[in-house]
């Protein structure tokens, strides 16, 4: 850890992460501005979803699992009627696909 290469690796990791955050909210903004809030982050892994009381959030994530998408349930960490999206492991791309299909759960969710 005491070597530069450790600081420029850190500089590098977390340029790519801020890069991922603001694609992942760019995709969020696009499809899903209308069904859900959320905060940008300052730092970190990931963006919290919050969706109407009204949706299921155990029968979304079954559905959600059946489409290839993974997300945690809020309940997990004691928050009711949100969802914890990563956006650090996943390209981009794939996160606004993933995004795009999640948006279409939710809308046949209501």
């Amino acid at each position: 850890m005491a070597d530069t290469a450790y600081d420029d690796y850190l500089t590098e990791l977390r340029q790519q992460l801020r890069q991922r955050r603001d694609a992942a909210l760019a995709s969020l903004q696009q499809y899903l501005s209308t069904a859900a809030t959320w905060q940008t982050p300052s730092g970190g892994f990931y963006i919290w979803l919050h969706l109407a009381p009204q949706i299921n959030i155990e029968r979304l994530f079954q559905a959600a699992l059946r489409h290839h998408i993974l997300f945690n349930p809020g309940s997990v960490y004691g928050a009711e009627h949100a969802i914890r999206l990563s956006y650090a492991y996943v390209s981009p791309q794939k996160f606004q696909a993933g995004i795009k299909v999640l948006a279409q759960l939710i809308q046949h969710a209501k």
